[in-house]
């Protein structure tokens, strides 16, 4: 529509609002006319991007007597206010739309079923999006925006396949668009097609070198593929590109994943000075992300995440005063958060705090109940008070929730050892056997139960197998030396004491 018209057509509403009263007056031909000029001109102003202008042009098309409650002026003030993001109004005039979907032909159907799958779509809730847009692209598959969004939205559920195909067919339309490869590259990333999706990605950052969810979903597929130093390094370009929205929040999702990479990263190599280095960076990450933070409710959420990671990275680092700092402010931010009580716990627990550990861990427990991990750690605390009876209590728990929990069955049998039930003990490092066959800790910690239990042979033959799992286990042959000295087997006693002692010459 060129200039003129468009001129026309707005002069034309204008009179038109003027003389709203007398055409609800005049008859049905006369209001018609009224509802379609409005309409008409809210459609313009859609073009034009002035979504206040258009929803002031809907509305009046709403009050034509007769006309109110149909559907078109609806939808169009729907669009206006979603592209305005006035996202709850939106939803309801497209709600109030659907009612009346018998009287709409295809094309509008179809639109009224982009518009609210669209704005599923940007509030964040994926599957109703899915079902409009499915819906709308059924309808007109010609339609490049239905396809576009439709596989948008497969795209971010986790659709890959569906999304690859959607994606495949705009990309055939417009090779030139960068979304969409980024789009496309997600969805090879959730088929662990990693090859394919990188090159997407990379097409779209060739394309538009600007946009930091390309640079998050970068960092978040090489944290998949363990590439951490890669995957650090485009996180950091998200967060430099991100622009923050009315809301004023920093990109949050970037600076937490970012944190988590570099806390994983020192969990992956043997280098303790690497290690450390990494854990600065992420105590460094979190500290920026809560400097960019308001203390207010909005932020609670966020800064108890900050704070929690910030706290794990200090309790790795051996910062035991200072994680309890950072996990009570996490605690302070949510008081639900139950890793935060159970981590502080640990620290506590580190700190020769027994009863302020265990009153953690109770804590996380009456949140969250079905986690072993809880009660493997209070057994421990209990252990270290030296109530082993309560200890056992905690690691019958633990095992209750998971009976393949090697860490409840051993340290259950350790506190069966302290009470002088060796045959206990005996069962559950047989336990542990079965669970990691290969790990000759487990044998030699029998073999004591059992040297103490006065079997020597059994004794030694766990003590045997220790070795033969893991021959530089030194005490093992130590004991074994023990064993075989009370069955009257000397010689081969003196000659484990020798490999023992060659063992730590080695050392």
């Amino acid at each position: 529509m060129n200039c003129f018209r468009r001129f026309m057509l707005v002069v034309a509403f204008v009179g038109c609002v003027g003389a709203l009263a007398r055409a609800q007056e005049s008859d049905a031909t006369t209001a018609l006319e009224a509802y379609q000029l409005a309409v008409a001109a809210g459609e313009q102003y859609l073009v034009d991007e002035d979504y206040k202008a258009a929803i002031k042009a809907y509305t009046e098309a709403t009050k034509v007597q007769g006309f109110g409650q149909r559907p078109e002026a609806l939808i169009g003030r729907g669009d206006a206010y979603r592209l305005d993001e006035q996202f709850e109004r939106a939803l309801g005039d497209y709600n109030v739309a659907f009612q009346a979907m018998g009287i709409l032909d295809g094309p509008a159907q179809a639109r009224l079923q982009y518009g609210r799958g669209k704005l599923y779509l940007d509030i964040g809730q994926i599957g109703l999006a899915a079902q409009d847009l499915q819906a709308a692209y059924d309808t007109n598959s010609d339609n490049t925006d239905y396809l576009f969004a439709l596989g948008k939205a497969y795209a971010i559920g986790g659709a890959g396949k569906q999304a690859e195909e959607l994606m495949n067919k705009f990309i055939e339309q417009d090779d030139q668009n960068a979304e969409a490869y980024a789009l496309r590259g997600r969805a090879f990333a959730a088929q662990q097609k990693f090859d394919l999706s990188l090159a997407d990605l990379e097409r779209a950052i060739e394309l538009d070198g600007t946009d930091s969810d390309t640079f998050l979903t970068l960092g978040i597929i090489r944290y998949q593929q363990q590439e951490y130093g890669a995957a650090t390094e485009a996180l950091g370009k998200a967060i430099e590109l991100f622009e923050p929205k009315e809301d004023g929040l920093p990109f949050t999702q970037a600076f937490l994943t970012k944190a988590a990479i570099h806390e994983d990263a020192a969990k992956a190599t043997d280098d303790i000075e690497l290690a450390e280095t990494e854990l600065r960076a992420s105590i460094d990450t979190c500290n920026e992300l809560l400097g960019q933070l308001a203390e207010n409710e909005a932020t609670a959420g966020v800064r108890s995440a900050a704070l929690f990671r910030r706290g794990v990275g200090e309790r790795l680092l051996g910062q035991f005063a200072d994680a309890v700092r950072s996990l009570t402010a996490a605690i302070n931010a949510n008081p639900e958060m139950a890793e935060a009580y159970f981590r502080r716990g640990i620290c506590w627990f580190e700190l020769e705090e027994a009863e302020l550990a265990v009153t953690d861990f109770e804590r996380a427990q009456n949140i969250e109940y079905d986690n072993p991990r809880y009660y493997l750690w209070e057994g421990l605390a209990e252990a270290t008070k030296g109530d082993f009876y309560k200890a056992i209590e905690s690691y019958n728990e633990a095992i209750s929730l998971s009976n393949r929990y090697v860490d409840a069955y051993m340290n259950r049998a350790r506190a069966f050892m302290k009470l002088g039930d060796y045959q206990q003990a005996i069962e559950d490092f047989n336990q542990c056997i079965g669970l990691e066959p290969t790990k000759g800790r487990h044998y030699f910690e029998r073999g004591i139960a059992c040297a103490l239990a006065d079997q020597p042979e059994m004794a030694i033959r766990s003590f045997t197998n220790a070795i033969n799992f893991e021959p530089n286990l030194i005490d093992s042959y130590e004991w074994l030396a023990r064993e075989l000295d009370k069955t009257g087997k000397g010689d081969l006693a003196t000659e484990y004491r020798s490999r023992a002692a060659e063992l730590k010459t080695g050392e």
